[in-house]
């Protein structure tokens, strides 16, 4: 379960930086351990792109930790800490400890 190939495939993703702010959606595809950001889901253009790093999955307790490193200088990295209740089709937790996100799978790729 340690391998980041389960996260494979493309998502619908929701951020919020606190849980009364206005939601704030993305399309996300992950490739390997690559991480592309899109700021629509027909994947026209591209927010940011990441390397994931420090990937661990705990089936036992259904929780997910990963690093996200930032392929361009500019911006830092971004750490997650998900939970999936059911499979790994839906993960929902805290971004760097504080933002609420939330991931569902549409495509995964096998």
């Amino acid at each position: 379960m340690n391998d980041v190939r389960v996260l494979g495939g493309l998502w619908d993703y929701e951020f919020r930086a606190s849980i009364t702010s206005e939601v704030k959606k993305y399309r996300v595809e992950i490739k390997s351990s690559q991480f592309f950001l899109y700021e629509d889901i027909a994947k026209q253009n591209l927010v940011e792109t990441y390397n994931i790093q420090e990937f661990l999955c705990n089936p036992h307790t259904c929780e997910i930790y990963f690093r996200l490193v930032p392929n361009s200088s500019g911006n830092t990295h971004v750490q997650q800490f998900l939970r999936f209740p059911n499979s790994i089709t839906e993960l929902v937790g805290l971004e760097n400890t504080k933002n609420h996100v939330l991931y569902k799978k549409v495509k995964d790729y096998k």
